[in-house]
């Protein structure tokens, strides 16, 4: 059976590795330098919330509220930043306003159109060409 962190809708493993939080969880200097540019150093609580944030969609490709992250990735990631993670910043932080600015500023990072139409005409003709393929295997297959 296939793990539920391998499925189509993925999650987050709750047991990583080391070389797994460096591979995936290690923040980039233009990550560094994004995240600089888009919180205030005052506030702990958004930088950790940002990077969260960031490398966690990095991973899955969606957004999750940082506070269902794994306590291994949360102290790798406030580690790396060099910031204090905490339980309790990470509440504080799904509660702020900036968290939404965030996420417009991670998509724009990552590339990411927020143009729903766009993204439906990419997900049609991707589900198209996925039935296409299917449909030529299965004539491989059945004769």
């Amino acid at each position: 059976m296939v793990a539920i962190h391998e499925t189509a809708y993925p999650r987050l493993k709750p047991n990583l590795t080391q070389q797994e939080l460096v591979q995936n969880f290690l923040p980039s200097k233009n990550e560094i330098t994004l995240l600089k540019a888009s919180t205030n150093i005052k506030s702990p609580y958004n930088q950790i919330g940002f990077m969260f944030s960031l490398k966690c969609y990095q991973c899955l490709g969606y957004h999750i509220a940082v506070t269902s992250i794994p306590i291994a990735i949360v102290t790798y990631i406030a580690q790396s930043i060099k910031v204090l993670g905490s339980k309790k910043n990470l509440k504080k932080y799904m509660l702020s306003k900036q968290r939404k600015r965030h996420k417009s500023i991670i998509r724009k990072f990552i590339e990411i159109k927020e143009d729903k139409k766009h993204r439906k005409k990419i997900m049609k003709i991707s589900s198209l060409k996925s039935a296409a393929t299917k449909d030529k295997i299965n004539e491989v297959y059945c004769y």
